[in-house]
Order: structure tokens, then sequence, then C-alpha cells
């Protein structure tokens, strides 16, 4: 028969059988996600290549045998790239990609087989040593020949060493492995022809380490109690030679202290610890243990502190983040918290002690002295341990320091505290840069001898952003309030209590400012209550020569209202921007019926109440920008940029002289 009329002849079985194939079995595919694959094995010549072997790098069990016209079948191979190891006694190893669509037959032209080189056969190949990190690879070939040998933990074999001279016995020795690991590998090696000829693809499995792999997911979930500390983990993924776990603790400045005496069992993936101190500053590190003993490397916590109260001094560090507090920090007397800058402390949502002023939230109280310095670039946190969280999470912190130096605190983010975020009742206290957000209520000092809060932002509260009760002295300068119920409260009980408010932005619902004041300055503010009032003074107790309200711009409502009492109220700005405020400037007081000059009050359905326009009193639109970062500055043609009692601008972005 001639080698055309063969190769004619096989062609049409070929395609008969392919018809036939997927009529009857719909290409033998029973999954979405395979495919069949049917080639023509033919030499040289154009001869059909008999008894070749053929399978799938993907799927070893998939193999089959090519026919009498050099025809082969596999069949539920995966769809994507297959790339096909074909062998026989006569040719040379191939390799052959083939890309399958899945639930089709995927038809391959001939694939043609080159002669077989005795002198290049690659032979007896074998693994006589497998180490926990190498192995040695041994085989042979018929000549001297220059082979290399490809490896990797999967398929891609993307790491190779290469022999140094041509052999008939090679051995090539693969170091740096990891314990308890497959690896694939294939030897390679160049014809003389130039072609490359291959083995077929070969594995083996490392033996165990000097030391198990460490676990996994170390986690305090928790404390039971005041000294119980829950914790999980996760089994290493390569477990075959872990025997169990030990557990260590160390508290800050501390060695590490093991907190077992025999070895968990491997298949435990928890542990409580109930030999812990209150008020300590602690980490967990876990390992894994083997047969011998031997410990695998130690994973360790974030930092926790241990609800209670702190007898010594602590100082906390951005490296210690991010740090879980599960139940209230009680600061004792003559103690110092200290907080480096760019730490995260994680609070949780229900205090584990049930002590201190809410025995539901966790807290921290301060009674002897807290200082957290954070910096612009690296701000202190302060936030929810949960991810999801209310409004009301936490108890926020509370400041009742006796300590000779007052607490300081810069550059902090809280969020998420049911009441006041800081509550501060030491003598004295300096808070700057505080930026508050998602809580009840904001910052409230009270019986402070000197309050010092600047450059701050306070956002989205339910209740009032600054509350100030029977301090001494109070200096509020940069503040950006905003979303809030109330922005300010104050509460003065005597006459020569001091409180100044400068170059600072209030919007409110009910009412920017309010309060009994005892002497006053507030000046350079921008207030804005669309459904409320600007100002409300219930009271001055020291007169309006003590107390005044200069260069401010109010759009609300009601612009100010004095219930009682007298203040000086002179080169401001009241607006309603939809010409629907109710009235620009009230008073209520019995004290007569004051003048106020050099205001713009403007938008209102009346002007005054109470009280009468004095002189460079004016009633025309101020003309702002109404855009920007600052939408109340003026415009350049603007009557209001020379109406304050200087011939200069008036409200908000005014010179105040006081």
């Amino acid at each position: 028969m001639s080698r055309l009329f063969k190769t004619s002849y096989s062609k049409l079985l070929l395609i008969a059988f392919a018809v036939l194939l997927v009529s009857m079995t719909g290409c033998g595919l029973r999954e979405s996600r395979t495919g069949g694959i049917k080639g023509y094995l033919v030499d040289r010549q154009g001869d059909a290549v008999v008894g070749a072997r053929v399978l799938s790098i993907f799927e070893y069990t998939k193999e089959a045998y090519s026919g009498l016209d050099g025809s082969f079948y596999l069949e539920e191979v995966p769809e994507g790239k297959n790339t096909l190891y074909i062998e026989h006694r006569n040719f040379q190893k191939m390799e052959y990609s083939v890309l399958v669509e899945g639930s089709k037959l995927t038809l391959v032209e001939e694939i043609v087989l080159a002669p077989f080189d005795s002198n290049a056969q690659i032979d007896k190949v074998e693994k006589p040593q497998v180490t926990s990190d190498s192995a040695i690879i041994r085989w042979t070939t018929f000549n001297e020949i220059l082979c290399w040998l490809e490896y990797s933990e999967d398929q891609s074999y993307s790491e190779s060493i290469m022999e140094m001279r041509p052999s008939k016995t090679h051995e090539i020795k693969i170091s740096g492995l990891k314990p308890e690991t497959y690896y694939n590998y294939i030897i390679r090696c160049e014809a003389p022809d130039g072609s490359v000829l291959s083995s077929f693809a070969y594995s083996f499995f490392t033996a165990e380490g000097l030391r198990p792999y460490p676990p996994k997911n170390l986690e305090v979930t928790g404390f039971e109690g005041v000294k119980n500390a829950v914790f999980s983990w996760e089994a290493p993924e390569k477990k075959r030679a872990v025997a169990g776990y030990n557990i260590y603790r160390q508290e800050k400045g501390e060695d590490w202290l093991k907190v077992n005496s025999q070895p968990v069992d491997s298949t435990q993936t928890n542990y409580a610890d109930t030999s812990l101190t209150p008020g300590t500053f602690c980490r967990y590190g876990l390992v894994s243990v083997n047969a011998k003993g031997i410990e695998s490397e130690k994973i360790l916590t974030p930092y926790i502190f241990v609800p209670g109260y702190l007898n010594k001094d602590l100082h906390i560090a951005e490296a210690d983040s991010p740090v879980k507090i599960y139940g209230d920090i009680i600061v004792n007397p003559s103690v110092n918290l200290s907080i480096e800058a760019g730490t995260e402390l994680l609070i949780a949502g229900s205090d584990a002690v049930k002590s201190g002023s809410d025995i539901d939230k966790t807290e921290i109280l301060v009674y002897g002295r807290m200082e957290a310095l954070g910096t612009a670039e690296k701000p202190i946190v302060f936030a929810p341990l949960d991810a999801v969280y209310k409004r009301e999470h936490w108890g926020g912190i509370t400041i009742f320091s006796v300590n000779s130096l007052p607490s300081a605190l810069s550059h902090i983010h809280i969020s998420g505290t049911a009441s006041h975020a800081i509550l501060a009742t030491a003598p004295s206290i300096r808070l700057e840069n505080i930026h508050l957000r998602y809580s009840g209520a904001g910052l409230k000092f009270k019986n402070v001898i000197e309050v010092f809060l600047n450059d701050s932002a306070i956002e989205d509260l339910e209740g009032t952003a600054i509350e100030i009760e029977n301090c001494g002295r109070s200096y509020l300068k940069g503040l950006k309030i905003k979303d809030v119920e109330q922005g300010l409260e104050v509460s003065s009980n005597e006459k020569n209590q001091y409180f100044e408010m400068s170059d600072t932005d209030i919007y409110a619902e009910q009412v920017a400012v309010k309060g009994v004041f005892g002497r006053s300055k507030i000046f350079n503010v921008l207030a804005v209550s669309d459904r409320g009032t600007g100002f409300e003074y219930l009271d001055s107790l020291s007169g309006n020569k003590s107390n005044f309200l200069d260069h401010v711009t109010v759009d609300a409502l009601r612009g100010v209202v004095i219930r009682k009492g007298e203040v000086s109220i002179a080169n401001n700005i009241f607006v309603n921007r939809f010409m629907q405020g109710l009235v620009g400037i009230t008073y209520e007081s019995s004290l007569g019926e004051p003048e106020y000059g050099f205001n713009c009050v403007y938008g209102f359905d009346e002007l005054y109440r109470g009280c009468h326009a004095g002189g460079g009193a004016t009633s025309a639109d101020p003309r702002f920008e109404w855009t920007g970062e600052e939408p109340y500055r003026l415009k350049y043609d603007s009557g209001a940029r020379f109406a304050d009692q200087y011939a200069m601008e008036a409200g908000r972005y005014g010179l105040s002289k006081l």
C-alpha cells in the first residue's frame, strides 16, 4: 500500500470516526469545562505511527495510544491550554501544546514525530535522596551529552540547573527547597541535530524540616472576665510535623513567659489565658512544636491592654500598633500614659470587666497624666475595633488629672463615642488638632482652670460639639465644626470667668453658640444655622463692657438673641441667604432698648426686635462669593468691605481689634 493511499485512507477513517463520535456521544464531554482532543501521529515520511503513548500534563489519568492509522483520542481534558506528552520507543519524546474549548472536540493537524536518536536517550531517572531542603536526581544517556533540569512547585518549571560538562551518567542536586512540599521536575538535553529532548514529568515530596511550620492568623478575640484573654489561630497548611502548640506572653519591656505547661493538642485552635495581671500591656506569641519538642518561628499578636488599673508609667509606641483594648484603662494618680505619634488604638464595643463610670462601654479614665502627641503626618487614632460600628460604640476619654503637669493631646482622631469623646475635669488641659467625627457628643470641659483648644475639627454629632462648664479661662481658636445639633455651649458661674473664641467656623442645626458668659470675646467667627439661631446669650454676667461679639458672620433663621444681660455687638454681618429669616438681632432683657451700630442685617422679616439700629448700621445685601472653601468671603464690590467702624471689612474675615 502506497504512503499516499495509506495517508488518505487513514484521514477518511479519522473524519468518519470523529463524526460518529460527535453524533453518538457529543464529543464524549460530560462537563462544560472539559473538551476532547483528536489527533494524528506520523513520521517524517508521512507514515502513521502506531502504538505511541499520548497523555495530558494537566490530567495524567487521561492517556491514549495511537491506532493503526496513527490517530489518538483524549476525552474530558480541561479546557484551555493543554500540553501533550508523546512517547514511542522508536521516536523522540515530544511536547505538543493544544488549546481546548469546553464542550467541543478539538481536531489537531498531523503531529510529526522525530526519529529517535539513541545517543541522546534519557533513561533510568531516579531520586536516590530527598531531604527537607534538597533532592538528588540521577539519570543516564546512551552517549555523553549536556543536560539540564527544570523544576518548580507548580508545573511552570521556572527554576533550572545546568550541568557543567557532558556525561553519560548524570546527577544534579537541587538545594534551597521547602520542607513538606511537592516539586515537579523535568530533564532536558540537546540532541546532536540541535533539537531539545525532554523526559517525562516527575515529582518528589520533601521531608519534614528541622523546625515545623508556624501556625497562622493568631488573634485575641476578647476577654472573659478580668483575667481571661481568649485567642484563636489556624493550623499551618503543612502540618505533618506539628505535634502541638506552645503559647507565650510578653509584657512590654519584659521577657517572654511560657503560658502552658504542656503543648496544646495539634487539633486545638483556641486557648484562654487565665493568669493575666490587670492593668498590664502585653502581647502573645504562638509556636508549633514537633515530636522532638522543637519549636517553629513565633507568630505574634498586636499588643493588648489587660483591663484594669495602670500602676506604672506606660509608653505605647507606633510599632506596637494596632493596640486592641477590650476593657477600661484606668490611669492611677502619679502614673503617666504616653502614646507615640502614629499609634492606632482599636477599642471594643463592650467593657469586658464592667467597671468605670459606664459599665457597658470601654473607657479611658485618666487620674494621672496622659500625653498623646501626634503629628499632621502621623496622627494618633482612637477607633472602634469593629469595622462596622454604631455611633455609640465606646465610652471616650475622661481626664480627671490631679498630676502637677497638665495632660496634653494633639493631632488626635476619635470616632464612635457614645457621649463625649473627651471629658476633662482636670485643673488644666491643652488640646490641639483634635479631629472628632461620628459620635454622640464632642468635647466637654468642667471646672477646668485653663482650657486651650486650637486647630480642631468636629463633625457629624448627635449632640453638642463643645461644652464649657464653670471654667476659669477658655481659649478656642481655629475650629471647624459642622453637621452637629449644637456647636458650642458655655455655662459660666462667675463674672470673672473668661471665654475667648476666634477664627472658627460653625455649622449647626439648632444653635451655633449658646450660653451664660462671665466675660467673653467672640470674633472672626462664622455661624451657620439654616433652621436655628446663630448666637444665643442666655445671660452676660459682666455686661456689655466685658462681652463682645465682633467681626462675625451669621447666616441663620435668627441672627443673635440676647435673653438677659448686655453684649457689645458691632462690625458684624447677620444674614439669611434664603431671604426667609425671622429676626436679625433680638434683645429680650429688661434693661432698655439698646442701639447696635456698624452691623449689616439683611434677609430677615424683622431686622431688630427690642433694640434699634445705631450709627453705621446697614441693611443691604453683603454679596458673598458663595464658592470655594470659604463661601462667605465678600465680593470685591460688596459694600460690607468698608462697613465696620474703621471703614474696613465687616464680618468673619475682617480685622478685629479686640
